[in-house]
């Protein structure tokens, strides 16, 4: 059991050290091929439209048919379709290859997430303690991409990509166990209807929505602003270490928060500051002000992952835990990802980036006094208090 353990910190340390290049400097090697921020934001908004029909379908294939089965087949497949961005085609086919790789590779995170949970539920362990690993390898390996797009080229990030989704695929498949024992054994479509009939799960999914419409640029359109201002491909490989070094003294307190106070606090807070990060972008004059914000992405992530997990973990049964968790991502990354990417973009272009920024934190702000006041009233976790010094 603890050598699982270890290698489902492996899995997300891989997992999300690999997404880091692609997710740094993929829209800046699509502005190098000719494409303007709002063609770079139209693309960053379908993709998450596809995952409005991929997240559900892969949710309910891998409560069906088994989670690490499905999830294997995923990361296989996204490997050699991240390869692609390497072959000398034009920009349209790259688009499209993008759209494609969405519907695959999107689903894989909450479905690993789904696998730790599966395993937390027998150990008793907590969910957060192992995400901070996702956390190590988006910091660390931000750094080394960096590095290596400086010296190699940018294409080199989406080799690097694929090799990272190689050694998550052979971790898999080689130490983490089928693991599941209870699978859904009615029609998919009728547990995905019941779900959607949970009110408080409605209400926390509308939040979802307004969060990612409000954040979605920082994803998007963070690395175009970086370089507007002037920033090297290593300090926007920086820009992303802070980012992902931020998130780990925050996924350990989330666990204390959550234990003493439950969901609610968490998510208020995690909110808050992706408002306060947002204004701060639109106040920056040089690439270093424009770095600072990122130290906010801890309180802002670590918090709002941990309190949405763990939220809809609550709300859904355990047959169904992947469904659950692939419904929140499809309306996370998905139509709040659609949405506000496409709106992005569109700013970027009309009024810039500063005032983007501005007019987002502040509808942020709007989606924070929401959590306070809408969201029910929530139950400190299950955890024993003496397991906060475990």
């Amino acid at each position: 059991m603890e050598a699982t353990s270890i290698t489902l910190r492996l899995l997300y340390f891989c997992f999300y050290g690999s997404a880091v290049g692609v997710s740094s400097f993929r829209n800046i090697y699509f502005q190098q091929q000719g494409l303007t921020a709002t063609h770079i934001g139209l693309i960053a908004a379908l993709e998450p439209a596809v995952m409005l029909v991929s997240q559900p379908f892969w949710g309910m294939a891998s409560d069906t048919y088994g989670r690490r089965r499905v999830l294997l087949m995923l990361i296989a497949i996204s490997a050699f379709l991240t390869l692609g961005y390497t072959a000398p085609v034009n920009v349209w086919l790259l688009a499209a290859l993008a759209l494609i790789l969405s519907f695959f590779r999107s689903s894989s995170g909450p479905i690993l997430d789904s696998i730790v949970l599966d395993h937390l539920d027998s150990t008793g362990g907590r969910y957060a303690r192992y995400r901070l690993w996702g956390a190590v390898g988006w910091s660390s390996m931000a750094l080394v991409i960096g590095q290596i797009t400086q010296a190699y080229g940018i294409r080199s990030a989406f080799i690097f990509g694929a090799m990272g989704l190689g050694v998550v695929y052979l971790l898999l498949w080689r130490f983490v166990p089928p693991g599941e024992t209870k699978h859904f054994e009615g029609r998919a479509s009728t547990g995905f209807k019941a779900i959607l009939q949970n009110r408080n799960l409605i209400k926390f999914l509308v939040l979802a929505f307004m969060v990612q419409l409000s954040a979605a640029s920082i994803l998007s359109m963070l690395p175009l602003y970086l370089k507007e201002l002037g920033a090297s491909h290593r300090t926007i490989g920086l820009a992303f270490t802070l980012e992902g070094i931020s998130e780990i003294p925050f996924f350990l307190l989330a666990d204390r928060i959550l234990a003493m106070w439950g969901v609610k606090p968490l998510l208020v807070v995690a909110v808050f500051a992706y408002s306060l990060r947002l204004i701060l972008y639109s106040l920056a004059a040089t690439p270093w002000m424009a770095l600072m914000p990122q130290l906010l992405h801890g309180a802002c992530w670590a918090f709002f992952v941990t309190a949405a997990v763990n939220y809809v973990n609550e709300q859904v049964p355990s047959e169904l835990r992947s469904t659950g968790q692939t419904l929140f991502t499809a309306v996370f990354w998905g139509l709040g990802a659609t949405t506000g990417n496409a709106l992005a973009g569109f700013m970027f272009d009309r009024i810039g980036p500063a005032a983007m920024y501005r007019y987002q934190g502040l509808f942020a702000l709007c989606a924070a006094f929401y959590a306070l006041l809408v969201l029910p009233r929530t139950k400190a976790s299950k955890q024993k208090t003496d397991d906060l010094t475990a």
